[in-house]
C-alpha cells in the first residue's frame, strides 16, 4: 500500500462524509441509490457526489463554510484527477485502513491531522520520506530515522511525525505476512 494513495483518501474522507450528511442540498433518492450499490463506502460517496448535476454539486459546495468549501473542492478535484487504477488502489488502501483495529485507526487519523498542519512547502518532502521509510524493513527504517542525514533534513517535530507515521501505518508487506499466517 503506497502512502501516495492513502493520503488523498484520508484527506477526502471528511469531504465524502460531509457530502453524505448534507442531504437537504441534494436529492436523497440519487444518493440513496448510490449508497445502495455494492462497493467500498468511500468510492460510493464520491460516486454519489459525482452523479449530482453541476448545479447540485455547486449548491452542496456553496452550503459549506468558505474554508471547508475550498478544501472540499480541492479534494474532489484530486479524486477526479486520479486514473481508474489510482482510484482502485486508493479504495484498496482505505479498505485496508478500515480493517485496522479502531485504536490504530485513531492514531493514524491523529498523525495525519498533524501531517496536514505541516507547512505546505514541507509536505512533499515529508510524503516522499514517509514512502521511503515504509518501503524499508522495520530495522532499516529505524536506522534511517537515527541517521545524521535524517536529523539534518527534518526538524525534531518532523522527525517524530515521520517516525510515528512509519510505525503506525501498515507496511506494504504487512498484509502479505498476515495472509501467510492464516
Amino acid at each position: 500500500m503506497s502512502i501516495r494513495w492513502l493520503l488523498p483518501v484520508m484527506l477526502g474522507v471528511s469531504l465524502a462524509a460531509q457530502a453524505q450528511d448534507a442531504a437537504p442540498v441534494r436529492p436523497r433518492r440519487t444518493l440513496k441509490q448510490g449508497m445502495a450499490k455494492k462497493g467500498p463506502l468511500m468510492q460510493r460517496r464520491f460516486e454519489a457526489l459525482e452523479r449530482l448535476t453541476p448545479d447540485q454539486q455547486e449548491r452542496f459546495l456553496n452550503s459549506l463554510p468558505p474554508a471547508r468549501r475550498a478544501e472540499a473542492q480541492r479534494q474532489l478535484g484530486k479524486w477526479r484527477e486520479l486514473s481508474r487504477e489510482e482510484r482502485r488502489r486508493a479504495i484498496g488502501s482505505l479498505q485496508e485502513f478500515r480493517e485496522l483495529p479502531p485504536e490504530r485507526q485513531r492514531r493514524i487519523r491523529m498523525l495525519f491531522a498533524q501531517f496536514n498542519r505541516a507547512p505546505e512547502e514541507r509536505r512533499p518532502l515529508l510524503r516522499g520520506e514517509l514512502q521511503q521509510l515504509r518501503l524499508m524493513s522495520a530495522e532499516d527504517s529505524r536506522a534511517r530515522i537515527n541517521s545524521d542525514e535524517f536529523r539534518n533534513k527534518f526538524t525534531p517535530a518532523e522527525q517524530q511525525l515521520l517516525s510515528d507515521l512509519s510505525a503506525a501505518l501498515p507496511r506494504p508487506d504487512e498484509g502479505e505476512e498476515q495472509q501467510e499466517e492464516e
